[in-house]
């Protein structure tokens, strides 16, 4: 009986003590954007015992406060959400789990383009940190819009991230990005930078090739 209400407790106070208020949105199953403040962890990149652990709750569930009476959101009651920490936009999309067990879960969007998008979902794994304990780290998931009008994703597996030339592989599509990448200028832990070159490459692309069309057209 002890040992529950010390759990309960250090629940309770864990909720408030390393959450911080921030206003933000989410959408609804029916498509309505609802105003509201969200109660998250104060530290997301950094949250309980390793990088990214922060983001293992709000994966889960997103606490909505509105005149206050709290109400706990779930991937199964809304279909995103967004704030703003510390300058930095943070959306997180419902998608499938890595973890079959877990079924659908907010995903953070690392990047959105017209071509690309980029997704991440965090983990824990068994490791080592300071010694002993799990390691939280994060997975990628990358869908790929063609202008043929159709897509292709690739996730990276729970056991291994991707090297180079899966990067490579994946925006194979841009020679450039492509260099960047087997030059190791570009890494895995820069897919939002990778993505973003990708984009700019692509819309490049796309609008020279309507440029030369226009120039065929009038000759």
């Amino acid at each position: 009986m002890l040992k529950f209400a010390l759990i309960s407790l250090f629940t309770l106070i864990s909720t408030y003590l390393f959450c911080i208020e921030v206003p933000g949105y989410y959408i609804t199953l029916e498509n309505d954007t609802i105003q509201t403040t969200f109660r998250v962890p104060d530290k997301l990149e950094r949250g309980q015992y390793a990088i990214g652990g922060g983001y293992l709750k709000i994966q889960k569930e997103i606490i909505s406060v509105q005149d206050g009476i709290e109400k706990k959101l779930t991937p199964k009651e809304i279909k995103e959400f967004s704030f703003n920490l510390d300058g930095i936009e943070i959306r997180m999309l419902v998608k499938h789990s890595m973890d079959y067990n877990l079924g659908d879960i907010f995903k953070r969007v690392i990047f959105e383009g017209q071509h690309v998008m980029v997704v991440g979902e965090y983990l824990r794994f068994r490791g080592s940190l300071n010694g002993g304990g799990n390691v939280t780290g994060v997975k990628y998931w990358v869908t790929i819009k063609h202008s043929d009008n159709t897509s292709t994703s690739d996730s990276e597996s729970a056991e291994s991230n991707w090297g180079k030339k899966a990067l490579a592989d994946i925006f194979k599509e841009c020679p450039k990005v492509v260099g960047k990448i087997q030059a190791k200028i570009l890494k895995r832990d820069d897919i939002g930078m990778i993505a973003e070159e990708y984009e700019e490459c692509l819309k490049s692309a796309s609008q020279t090739n309507k440029s030369t069309e226009n120039t065929d057209k009038t000759e």
